[in-house]
């Protein structure tokens, strides 16, 4: 099992985000998504404005078996 770590700015953005990036990657099998959480304050979410990740949300996968 693998985990991905997708951020976005808000929910709508982060969610967004995660779904681009299933789709980017047809081959893998999801096992696992998470709600979107919100990540905890730090300095850089204080100075960086509106274009700093303030959510992610994980989603636990395998990838599939690739026969050649």
């Amino acid at each position: 099992m693998k985990e991905h770590i997708v951020l976005g700015t808000d929910k709508r953005d982060v969610e967004a985000q995660r779904d681009r990036w299933l789709s980017e990657n047809p081959a893998i099998k999801v096992l696992q998504v998470r709600q979107p959480r919100r990540e905890p304050h730090n300095l850089l979410t204080r100075l960086g404005g509106k274009n700093v990740p303030r959510f992610s949300i994980t989603v636990e996968y395998e990838e599939a078996n690739v026969i050649r």
